[in-house]
């Protein structure tokens, strides 16, 4: 049924880490399938700020956060199921349906509620993500 399921999760928002990924895990459990769990930052170089950070600041903060999601994936997911963990930059949800391209998801699992990954989007992150998918979205309410 699937094969590849991304779940984009924000490190700050508890929910994405007691609602929508266990409901990702049961799917992947279900299914067979791949976990790619996903964060995203923001670019600094996307901004006047960037040009006051090296590149190598920006890789110890992405290096910090990957850390930080596989440890928590390392508790929350078992080691039965198949695993990606990723922190890619850009702007939300761009980043999201550019992810999931990538990797070839057929299946989004994302929360419905909390704050947007990175305070990035404009507006509810998981109706901009569904809007533009191009493979199916499970919208994960609290």
């Amino acid at each position: 049924m699937y094969s590849h399921i991304l779940v984009p999760v924000d490190l700050d928002t508890p929910s994405d880490w007691t609602v929508t990924l266990p409901r990702a895990v049961s799917l992947a459990r279900l299914t067979g399938a791949r976990l790619h769990i996903l964060t995203v930052v923001s670019s600094f170089g996307s901004s006047v700020v960037g040009e006051f950070f090296p590149g190598a600041m920006e890789r110890n903060v992405a290096n910090t956060l990957l850390a930080t999601l596989k440890q928590r994936t390392d508790t929350a997911v078992p080691e039965d199921i198949p695993v990606q963990n990723m922190v890619v930059e850009g702007q939300g949800d761009e980043a999201v349906l550019r992810m999931a391209e990538q990797v070839k998801a057929d299946l989004i699992v994302i929360g419905g509620k909390g704050t947007d990954l990175g305070r990035l989007l404009p507006g509810p992150r998981a109706a901009r993500v569904v809007r533009r998918a191009s493979c199916s979205v499970l919208v994960v309410r609290e």
